[in-house]
């Protein structure tokens, strides 16, 4: 008897007539064995509930999924496993449509706590905590971020996002600690330069000393060498306070190491300096009419295609109507072009770009590149250079 029930079971279901297949296994409930109907009704809800999730009908997917607990344990892998996944993912596709559909970010946060409820998972939590964050929930947006940190340790994103709210929440030392972690899978003068400074509030002079060391030798620039000496020499006299005067002492002679290579730097820069030029009070439509605040690329561990996000800032004084810009991966070891990728940043059938205005526009390689290449990003303006910056590659 199980087996004409199954039969005329996938017959209906083959047809897309879910309710007739259920009303069959009810109506046969009294003539077959309650673990073989138990299967029967366990394939039949999951490929049900496949079939509402593929025509989007979310709702009804949970419904059927949910009734799917009692029967999980007569599926065979994988199903069995994917059931979890598969309800999860329904209250998130619906969690996201509350927010920015129904503009309905309490419901959204119900439905996303139902999602990690069903199974705890990365995208549902940094889903979560980006809303958190808007609503200036800074703590749980913390909770959710590291949890994802916690079982994903080169989700660099996250790790940013980490950092800024540690920040935001005058949390110095988690900054400090969750900023120690991130230099040790991207290694950029950035990151170097904000952990000095953190280290620098928590009198950890050791520490500041090595990250300001590690930003110089990425871009040595007056300015960082200066702040490198003047946090050897507090060092230096803290240690003598301490009576460590051997110590201080050493630390000294690295000061004054380091002062050389400042004098020799100033002198390289003097030799190169260009003639000064009339200060010009007013943006040159001839110039462009942007400045780059800031820029992060990276290639990722495993990955050969190169990333990179610039923040932009309208520098002309006007409304910007068309604009585009044109990212360039080099890549340096070989001499070569890698590809380009052209950034839109105000077009006429677009809205302006408006003054002082400052937008962020991400971008990545269109080819593969070679991983163990000194890769770099060329910002272009109607051709001519603006900006060379280095690929990170993540550890």
């Amino acid at each position: 008897m199980a087996a004409v029930v199954e039969s005329f079971s996938l017959y209906y279901q083959n047809r897309g007539h879910y309710e007739e297949a259920e009303r069959l296994c009810r109506a046969a409930a009294p003539h077959v064995e309650s673990d073989k109907l138990a299967k029967i009704l366990a394939d039949l809800y999951f490929r049900w509930a496949e079939n509402l999730m593929q025509a989007g009908n979310l709702e009804q997917a949970v419904e059927k999924l949910t009734a799917l607990k009692n029967y999980a344990g007569y599926l065979d892998d994988p199903q069995k496993g994917q059931v979890p996944h598969k309800l999860a993912r329904c209250y998130r596709e619906m969690a996201a449509r509350a927010e920015t559909v129904d503009k309905d970010v309490d419901h959204a946060v119900l439905l996303y706590e139902k999602s990690l409820a069903a199974c705890d998972e990365p995208s549902t939590r940094i889903a979560l905590a980006a809303i958190y964050a808007q609503k200036n929930n800074k703590k749980k947006a913390v909770e959710n971020y590291e949890a994802v940190a916690a079982v994903d340790a080169n989700n660099l994103e996250v790790r940013h996002r980490l950092i800024e709210l540690f920040l935001d929440l005058d949390d110095i030392e988690k900054a400090q600690v969750a900023l120690s972690e991130l230099v040790d899978k991207e290694r950029s003068f950035e990151n170097y330069e904000l952990l000095a400074g953190l280290n620098l509030k928590l009198n950890n002079y050791a520490g500041a000393v090595r990250a300001l060391e590690e930003a110089c030798s990425l871009k040595p620039t007056a300015a960082l060498l200066r702040q490198l000496i003047a946090t050897l020499n507090k060092w230096s006299a803290r240690l003598q306070q301490e009576s460590k005067t051997q110590e201080a002492l050493s630390v000294k002679g690295h000061a004054e190491r380091v002062t050389e290579k400042l004098e020799a730097l100033l002198k390289e820069e003097r030799k190169n300096e260009p003639r000064p030029e009339t200060a010009k009070s007013v943006w040159n439509p001839g110039s462009p009419p942007v400045s780059i605040i800031s820029s992060r690329n990276w290639l990722v561990r495993g990955s050969l295609t190169p990333e990179g996000e610039i923040k932009i800032k309208n520098i002309s004084g006007a409304a910007v109507q068309d604009l585009t810009l044109t990212a360039v991966f080099w890549d340096n070891t070989k001499r070569q072009n890698k590809g380009s990728v052209v950034l839109p940043v105000a077009s006429p059938t677009s809205n302006a770009f408006a003054p002082g205005a400052e937008k962020t526009l991400y971008f990545s390689c269109p080819n593969i590149v070679a991983e163990d290449h000194h890769l770099a990003v060329m910002i272009l303006w109607k051709g001519k250079f603006l900006k060379e910056f280095p690929v990170v590659k993540q550890r």
